[in-house]
């Protein structure tokens, strides 16, 4: 048949049960209700009734079609009825039938609009949907009744006859794969067990020398050190050319150049298709058990053409059956290989030792310089087989050629083996978005159930899934009802603290709304019905128990049963290392909640970064935050601390009590009105988080499933000595404390009798010698002639670079500060006062109410505050004219700092804002002292003092700034103004000039004091007189009200705002001293760590090193004292050193 006509018959019944639920949820009514009823019932049935018989199935859709007339024949009536009937129908009965049947009238304006009576009044009874609903149903029984659907169904018929070779053929390979895991691990124990037999027979020839000091007696060699010389029938031997200096010319310059940038280009190129090529080998080692399954099956099917139906359900078979724990690399040949740009074929020859020799063969289009190889007495290759090798090559070219098309296929076969993973995707975007307690269904049945069951979920999980979506759907569907939900307030309610919110069951009073909340469930719903389709098509859809037996005794035999399998030790189940997943997952997380701070309840306003820019800025953490990272930080602990232990029960207890205080967490306490006030569903920090954590949960689920591996010691980066590795590896030590808190970690939880100095020595030497073989590597990748003078392009990136950063470290602050004084930003006052006060005499106001002892306050003579709104900018001639007072008075340098935006004019009213009073006594001793200075010359100080407030964006700029002036009152220099003081206060004169009290400009700095500048005479004439009696005093100036001119240093943007707070001396000291020391360090350091740095060959001590993890995991703790005093001893000779790290060449020589 043709690919329309499988449609027809095989996908079309799918399309009408998408139809029948369109048509339940777009109008909600007790005919919908029926709807989803049948629409369920359909979906449970799936597949199977296509493998009706054809009366049976005729007969079936027959009476849907009936059923749906029917319904469409009752809303009509129900229509007519409204439309005639309405206004007899009492109020709750109109509108409990209009909104139960759907069925309003269309013609409104027979009696008005019913919208006030009745809320939700359908304004489209969606007739047409029925309509639509019915003629589906009619052409699906069409289709039934030709011979077209009696072919698929003999089709399947026959499908699910052979679904049994696809679960024969599974169990045989898992079975098969279990044993080749057991075997493995006897293997594994036989090699350690043999590794530590050996090491243990030299025990008897080496001095305990841990804590005794002395040396290797010379007698005793390294272990390894002769068995790593190769005979010279077993090496090639490699001559070195004498080199003589050649004349290139300009053609062969222009050629060089251009084969270095060809050399660049194939540098990058090789890295991207590796890690291209990772993605794929991944992939496919994800489905290798899927497509071995496949593969075996193409094998026992008939060579005849198949028809359209196989081609066509070959290519959308999907099987969610592979368990990810059994799909483990077995051998080395698929991700070992080479990719484009390196096609090689390694040549490894064993030793006695299981060292191995690899001599790289390149191809003639690679950058290399060609060189021969000759591989004498080797296994691998003969001298007959020359012409299998290059095929072998052009294979391997061949495939790695292929890239896109590979990585498609690998792709279709990853979802195809891991379909669970999928829903397991629906259930956590289900949450995330419902963030209800009905979701939470889902992930209990998952994380508690379905992602524990080994090898993969059984029958009985995904049932429960499948009844539980429905009923899910089914509650949903049923409070959406007017008459539920009328008189109940609660339901109603929309709020995010809302009963139904918190439940799921949310009242939506279009039918959109509750389709777009219902969809993801109705998504869910599908895939769980396709996956067991699938299951069923393969025969996988079983359980693991005796069916013959009662209920309560299957429940009990399989709960026991599933926990002795998950917990059981002594079951091989292919145990896989995802602890570095779980790390990436949790380091996330802890991401998540820096940047998202604001959304876990800690309250300072900001979003994302600016909110932990404030924190900084601010120099304040709030505790809420402190703890949550901090609780955070030490569950990753406890998990490494239990992957340290291998206790696989703690880590189940773990795994259980982290879902439970999660989601308590994240879904009831964050949204709660203590703590955010913003439901789970408008938090989108916390649904980032619950999202990462549930990956976490997964990948914690499938490291529990799959049992921890043996060897858990050593590095993750080093497992590999790649570029790559070696990058991320220093990334991760120059991480402060990280490195130590890891090998003190490993220290702790490890059994080991070395003490943590000796661990730290031996983790030390281990992390540079790892690198030292990832530089080995790196020039084995691109070698070089001797005398081979530097690239120019090289000197140009690193040597360019470092150069430019040493000179920015020397230059780079007082670059940056001029970068801030030119960045600058206004920091405007908002409001300032004036003050005038004779020194002795002012008013004493004690307040007793903010303390018990009394604070006491000095009331001066005048006294005015004025806000921002009597703050004006200067206008353009005013400030013309400061200008012009500036190049007589100021140097250019000032002037040139100071522009018009950066000065305010303050205008002060006449009225003092507080009232100065004084007694007649005091009057009196102030008329005494004022006498006294004209007849006695003595003095008495007048002070003028006047304060800023601004709102600076940073903390280090100063909210406030104040100053003062103060002139002595001799009668020398002020004969009048003493005359007219004692004439004011004696009743006979009413106003007092004071002259060079009044500032002309105020200099307000961004910290300190403000400051009075007193060389501008000319700006403002400063005679100001002041109107005083007993009660009340006034001051105004001789030429109009109080002005104050005001200069507001700028201060720094927000970007250099931490900057900013350090300085020019600060900068230097904390960047240019620092960072150069540490630099000076390193380059001083560089003599010192010759001898490790120039290791040749560093295969021998990396060798040891692993033996020293060989024997600690066997738990001989007295050769793994041996073999690290071995160690050191080597470290602490040179000439040891020197001969066994030397290359197997120089050995020979």
């Amino acid at each position: 048949m043709s690919y329309f006509k499988v449609f027809l018959t095989r996908y079309l019944f799918w399309v009408s049960i998408f139809l029948l639920f369109f048509a339940a949820i777009n109008r909600v009514s007790f005919f919908g209700f029926l709807y989803l009823i049948m629409c369920f019932g359909l979906l449970y049935r799936g597949q199977n009734m296509l493998m009706d018989h054809k009366n049976r199935r005729i007969k079936s859709w027959a009476g849907l079609r009936l059923l749906a007339w029917t319904i469409l024949l009752v809303r009509v009536s129900v229509q007519i009825a409204d439309c005639v009937f309405y206004t007899d129908i009492s109020h709750e009965t109109k509108c409990g039938l209009i909104l139960g049947f759907n069925g309003g009238c269309n013609r409104k304006d027979y009696y008005g609009s019913p919208d006030a009576e009745c809320p939700n009044y359908p304004n489209n009874v969606g007739l047409w949907v029925d309509v639509l609903t019915f003629a589906v149903f009619a052409i699906q029984i069409a289709i039934f009744d030709s011979q077209y659907s009696e072919m698929m169904r003999e089709y399947l018929i026959d499908r699910s006859k052979r679904a049994g070779q696809f679960s024969a053929v599974l169990d045989e390979k898992i079975e098969q794969r279990q044993q080749n895991a057991e075997s493995e691990r006897e293997r594994e124990l036989l090699k350690l067990n043999e590794r530590v037999r050996q090491l243990s027979s030299c025990e008897n020839k080496v001095d305990h020398i841990l804590y005794a000091g002395v040396r290797i007696p010379s007698n005793v060699k390294f272990m390894t050190e002769e068995q790593d010389i190769l005979s010279e029938e077993d090496t090639t031997s490699l001559e070195v050319a004498s080199v003589e200096p050649k004349s290139k010319s300009s053609t062969e310059n222009t050629n060089a150049a251009g084969s270095k940038l060809s050399r660049i280009w194939n540098f990058l190129s090789f890295y991207l298709n590796d890690i291209f090529d990772w993605i794929i080998e991944w992939l496919e080692r994800s489905s290798a058990l899927y497509v071995d399954v496949v593969e075996d099956l193409k094998k026992q099917e008939p060579s005849e053409e198949q028809s359209g139906i196989d081609e066509y359900d070959q290519a959308t078979t999907i099987s969610g059956l592979a368990s990810p724990f059994e799909e483990k690399k077995e051998t080395q040949d698929t991700s070992g290989m080479p990719s484009e740009g390196q096609e090689a074929m390694v040549m490894a020859v064993e030793d006695s030792d299981q060292h191995l020799l690899e001599l790289p063969v390149k191809d003639a289009g690679s950058h290399q310089t060609a060189k021969t190889a000759k591989v004498a007495n080797s296994d691998h290759i003969k001298d007959g087989d020359i012409a299998d090798f290059e095929s072998e090559l052009n294979a391997v070219a061949k495939k790695y050629s292929r890239r896109p098309m590979r990585f498609l296929k690998a792709l279709k076969n990853s979802l195809l083996a891991h379909a669970e993973f999928v829903i397991y995707f629906l259930v956590i975007l289900n949450v995330v978005i419902n963030g209800s307690v009905i979701s939470l269904g889902y992930v209990s049945l998952l994380f508690a159930w379905g992602i524990f069951c080994i090898p993969w979920p059984t029958k009985t999980f995904w049932l429960s899934m499948i009844f539980y979506s429905m009923l899910v759907l089914v509650l949903k569907y049923a409070f959406q009802f007017y008459s539920i939900n009328y008189h109940d307030e609660d339901l109603q309610s929309q709020t995010g603290f809302s009963t139904p919110n918190i439940l799921g069951i949310v009242y939506y009073k279009h039918s959109s709304d509750f389709f777009k909340n219902a969809v993801w469930d109705m998504l869910l719903l599908i895939a769980l019905l396709i996956n067991r389709g699938l299951l069923k098509q393969n025969g996988l859809w079983r359980d693991y128990s005796n069916t013959h037996s009662s209920i309560l005794y299957r429940i009990k035999n399989d709960t026991k049963l599933f926990y002795f399998r998950l917990l059981s030790p002594n079951i091989s189940r292919g145990a896989t290392d995802y602890y570095v997943m779980m790390l990436f997952f949790d380091v996330l997380c802890m991401i998540t909640i820096v940047f998202g701070v604001s959304s876990f309840g800690v309250g300072i306003a900001g979003e994302g970064v600016g909110q932990a820019a404030t924190f900084i800025q601010n120099n304040y953490i709030p505790l809420p935050f402190v703890l949550m990272l901090l609780l955070h930080f030490v569950s990753m602990l406890v998990d490494r601390a239990i992957y340290l232990r291998r206790a696989l029960k703690l880590k189940f207890a773990f795994q259980i009590f982290l879902l439970i205080v999660w989601h308590l967490w994240l879904l009831f306490i964050l949204p709660s009105e203590s703590v955010t006030r913003i439901p789970f569903t408008m938090n989108t920090a916390a649904q980032c988080l619950y999202f990462f954590k549930c990956l976490y949960f997964i990948v914690s689920a499938l490291q529990i499933v799959s049992g921890y591996p043996m060897k858990i010691l050593g590095y993750f980066f080093g497992r590999h000595y790649t570029t790559v590795s070696g990058i991320l590896f220093s990334v991760y030590r120059v991480i402060p404390l990280l490195p130590e808190l890891r090998e003190v970690m490993d220290w702790v939880f490890t059994d080991t009798a070395l003490s943590l100095f000796n661990w730290l020595r031996v983790q030390e030497i281990y992390a540079k010698l790892y690198l030292v073989k990832v530089r080995r590597e790196r020039e084995k990748d691109s070698p070089r002639e001797l005398g081979d003078q530097q690239s120019l392009l090289i000197k140009a990136l690193l040597g360019g670079v470092l150069l430019v950063v040493l000179v920015m470290l020397i230059w780079g602050p007082l670059l940056v500060i001029s970068l801030i004084n030119s960045t600058s930003v206004p920091n405007l006052p908002v409001a300032t006062s004036i003050s005038l006060s004779l020194e002795g005499y002012e008013v004493r106001i004690i307040n007793f109410w903010l303390s018990f002892q009394g604070i006491v306050y000095l009331q001066p003579l005048v006294q005015i505050t004025v806000q921002e709104e009597s703050i004006e900018p200067l206008t353009s001639s005013e400030y013309q004219q400061l200008k012009n007072s500036f190049q007589l008075q100021v140097q250019p340098q000032l002037e040139s700092q100071l522009s018009q935006r950066d000065f305010r004019k303050a205008i002060f009213p006449n009225e003092s804002t507080s009232l100065w009073t004084i007694s007649p006594p005091a009057k009196l001793l102030l008329l005494d002292s004022l006498k006294s200075v004209r007849e006695k010359n003595t003095s008495i100080t007048m002070q003028f003092s006047w304060n800023i407030r601004r709102e600076p964006v940073l903390t280090t700029a100063a909210e406030e700034v104040s100053g003062s002036t103060s002139r002595v009152l001799d009668y020398q220099k002020y004969p009048s103004t003493v005359d007219n003081l004692i004439s004011t206060l004696s009743g006979n004169k009413t106003e007092v000039s004071l002259l060079s009290l009044y500032p002309r400009l105020i200099l307000a700095p961004a910290t300190g004091g403000a400051e009075n500048y007193t060389d501008l005479s000319r700006f403002f004439k400063t005679q100001v007189n002041i109107v005083c009696n007993t009660s009340l005093s006034n001051i105004s100036r001789k030429l109009g009200p109080p002005i104050l001119l005001i200069y507001s240093e700028r201060i720094a943007s927000q970007v250099f705002s931490i900057i900013a707070g350090f300085g020019i001396i600060g900068l230097y000291a904390s960047v240019v001293l620092v960072i150069g020391r540490l630099i000076r360090n390193y380059v001083s350091s560089l003599p010192t760590e010759l001898l490790l740095d120039e290791v040749v060959n560093p295969d021998s001590l990396l060798k040891l090193c692993s033996d020293i993890f060989v024997v600690r995991q066997s738990r001989d703790f007295q050769l793994e004292e041996i073999l690290v005093g071995k160690l050191f001893a080597i470290f602490r000779s040179p000439e040891k050193l020197i001969s066994i790290t030397e290359s197997r060449k120089s050995k020979q020589d």
